[in-house]
């Protein structure tokens, strides 16, 4: 009898404690997004930390800020964002890394900084691809476009979407620049990438390397006679006080790419991935119209301080693509970039 009641309490136990364990086992999600996809069915809450290296008032700040107000709207609350500006905590590609191995939750990094995890990202550092910005906005609406942005995940990165950062033009201290020779033999600073150093070299421009950060000093005390930026750039470090000419050319399209990390994405439920990719779209949305409308109006207060703008038609603009065709593209195309890439690239755009 005594062996009975022992078995009868030995069972009684086993599903005490089974009970007990599924209970303590329900994940509850937590800061940095280490909470899993059955942690956040039941709409636990989880913190995302996102950083960005460009200040909160530009169209990569307002993208950001548009990401967190709508993912916490849809969520109710119980999805929140920490913004992190200004490269606070870190490089675009110390960002990037970080989303690569974990370490960071979200960020905005350029095309030309993931470049170091994949080449292919290099068809974005190539100039004159994009007549315009709905060109451009063709391109990274495409399956193309989207492609790239799947590809992350080969480097354990969740490509969100292209936030419009911009074209990057050169701003100098020398002259306008009307046509190639005009740009001959300047010293100009550009972002280190292959594609950018590749082009200045190619128009017989000595490429300098540098942080955006130092470009002010460097213009002003003579070390560049300029430099490669967005306009959102030449306007919020005030680089336009110190070089009096840019060539407004469309020459490069700067898209940058907002990114989480794979292991945040994959701890996820399809509900809370939904709503990402949701809030994603509309800070793609926003980054273009809050660029249009702010673009604008820097270029407007720029040119009241003093800057000359130049503008091209067409043709003169075809003058210098007719000179990347034989000077640029050759040594690029197709052994860096392959020939298949770089074809639905352009033809993205159409």
């Amino acid at each position: 009898m005594k062996r009975v009641i022992a078995m009868v309490l030995a069972a009684l136990m086993v599903v005490s404690m089974t009970a007990c364990g599924n209970g303590a086992n329900t994940p509850s999600g937590s800061a940095g997004g280490s909470g899993n996809a059955a942690g956040n069915e039941g709409g636990e809450k989880i913190s995302i930390d996102f950083g960005y290296s460009l200040a909160e008032d530009t169209p990569t700040g307002k993208a950001a800020s548009k990401f967190a107000e709508v993912i916490s709207e849809l969520s109710g609350g119980n999805i929140t964002v920490n913004l992190y500006p200004s490269s606070q905590i870190g490089s675009e590609r110390e960002m990037q890394e970080g989303c690569q191995m974990g370490s960071v939750d979200m960020c905005i990094g350029s095309t030309a900084t993931l470049v170091n995890f994949d080449k292919r990202w290099m068809v974005y550092d190539m100039p004159f691809v994009f007549s315009d910005y709905d060109a451009a906005y063709r391109s990274m609406d495409s399956q193309f476009g989207q492609d790239m942005l799947d590809s992350l995940a080969d480097v354990n990165i969740k490509g969100l979407g292209f936030i419009d950062c911009g074209f990057t033009e050169i701003l100098n201290n020398h002259s306008e620049l009307k046509v190639p020779a005009d740009i001959k033999g300047l010293n100009i600073r550009c972002m280190e990438s292959i594609g950018y150093i590749s082009t200045l070299k190619a128009f017989g421009v000595n490429p300098v390397q540098s942080a955006t950060s130092e470009v002010y000093n460097m213009v002003s005390n003579g070390t560049v006679d300029g430099t490669c930026n967005p306009v959102a750039t030449f306007y919020t470090f005030s680089m336009y006080e110190i070089a009096k000419y840019m060539s407004r050319m469309y020459t490069w399209f700067t898209p940058v790419v907002m990114t989480m990390s794979m292991d945040l994405w994959n701890s996820l439920s399809p509900e809370y991935q939904e709503m990402v990719l949701k809030a994603s779209e509309e800070a793609v949305a926003y980054s273009r119209e809050v660029r249009s409308d702010m673009e604008a109006g820097w270029l407007q207060e720029m040119e009241d301080a003093g800057l000359i703008v130049t503008t091209y038609t067409d043709e003169e603009r075809q003058v210098w693509i007719d000179y990347a065709e034989e000077n640029l593209y050759p040594t690029l195309i197709p052994e860096t970039i392959p020939q298949d890439l770089w074809d639905a690239f352009v033809n993205s755009a159409k």
